[in-house]
């Protein structure tokens, strides 16, 4: 993890707009001095642009543990989740809100919902919440969708659409958390990224995973020897059985990324597909390998003044020029954060990627 994380920041520093500054939590009991000296030593580090923080934290991702926002007088603050994934013994890990207030010099807020950051999407339209979160609420206190609903948007502050399928979700005893899903993935962001009015077009653009663009583009993923060898499947049979697992995974995922895009759709963005290729969540037969190659986990912002988004390529030609043409058919230029596609690997086989780790105030 530690050079992982060292490789992003350095990344983010290399390409983000030089006037925007990093935040990065460290564990209370790492030493900061010695992080930085870590960083500076990794070319990880400017003294203007970064500054270090101890806080306790349940998670490694950012955006899981706390959502950053502006309240009602302008000022920037921090929501912080009634508890972060309890049904694994980790509220007491949970940000401290009194410690991290202070060392951030924000007002921070705790929710009285369950959510985490990957499953709530904003930009300056809407706020769009994965329906897990809705069915997460309902289970663990008791409401009605409607009350986790307006619970939701109390504590958000705003109106939210909820996209996948409630009713789906059943509570599992045994691990005290919700299943199956009513979402394509556990958390919405690596299926959508919503970007606001971009330019002069009409109306908000969403980026949503398109499985049928992947499967036009599965050959030369199959050609790619660093994908071939992330498993221990004979060579012989590996192209015909990834093949196989791919389209497993895009009949999958199919329903429910369609009523996504119908849902987006009705709110009034203009839909535009990236490149998807996926292999199945669970009881697939590459287990843990994580052969998904995803383009909508990105950060969306301004890049010397232009709306962009910065994402992670793949290392696969084909695959991430169809990515930067479709993400410049949404009127945004691409960033590539990283020019090696080991990051980009790295993160997905931690279930993640930028938007798990970094965001923006809204």
């Amino acid at each position: 993890m530690t050079a992982l994380a060292l490789t992003v920041l350095r990344d983010l520093l290399l390409h983000l707009d030089h006037a925007l500054h990093v935040v990065v939590f460290i564990d209370p009991e790492v030493d900061p001095k010695h992080v930085e000296a870590l960083a500076r030593a990794y070319g990880a580090w400017d003294d203007r642009r970064v500054r270090v923080v101890a806080a306790r934290s349940a998670t490694a991702y950012s955006q899981d543990n706390a959502r950053a926002a502006v309240d009602r007088h302008g000022f920037p603050a921090l929501l912080v989740s009634r508890g972060f994934r309890p049904e694994l013994g980790r509220d007491e890990d949970a940000i401290p809100a009194d410690e991290i207030g202070r060392a951030l010099g924000v007002r921070v807020v705790r929710s009285r919902s369950y959510w985490e950051g990957g499953n709530i999407l904003h930009d300056s339209e809407h706020c769009v919440v994965g329906a897990d979160t809705i069915a997460d609420n309902r289970l663990r206190l008791g409401l009605t969708d409607p009350e986790a609903r307006r619970l939701l948007e109390a504590d958000l502050g705003t109106t939210i659409h909820v996209i996948g399928d409630a009713s789906r979700a059943r509570f599992d005893f045994e691990h005290d958390t919700i299943a199956p899903s009513g979402q394509a993935s556990f958390h919405i962001d690596l299926d959508v990224s919503i970007l606001g009015r971009v330019g002069r077009r009409a109306g908000p653009v969403a980026l949503v995973a398109d499985a049928e663009q992947g499967a036009r583009l599965v050959e030369h993923v199959l050609r790619d020897r660093a994908t071939l060898g992330r498993h221990l499947i004979p060579a012989a049979r590996v192209r015909e059985l990834l093949t196989k697992e791919f389209e497993a995974a895009a009949e999958e995922r199919r329903a429910v990324l369609a009523d996504y895009r119908a849902t987006l759709r009705q709110i009034g963005y203009r839909i535009v597909g990236v490149p998807d290729v996926r292999v199945r969540r669970a009881n697939g037969l590459f287990g843990d390998s994580r052969l998904d190659f995803t383009y909508c986990n990105v950060l969306p912002g301004l890049n010397a003044g232009r709306p962009s988004v910065h994402y992670l390529p793949w290392g696969i030609p084909a695959l991430d020029r169809a990515a930067e043409a479709q993400y410049r058919a949404a009127g945004v230029q691409p960033v590539r954060v990283s020019s090696d596609p080991i990051v980009a690997d790295a993160l997905m086989r931690l279930s993640a990627g930028l938007h798990c780790f970094c965001g923006p105030l809204p």
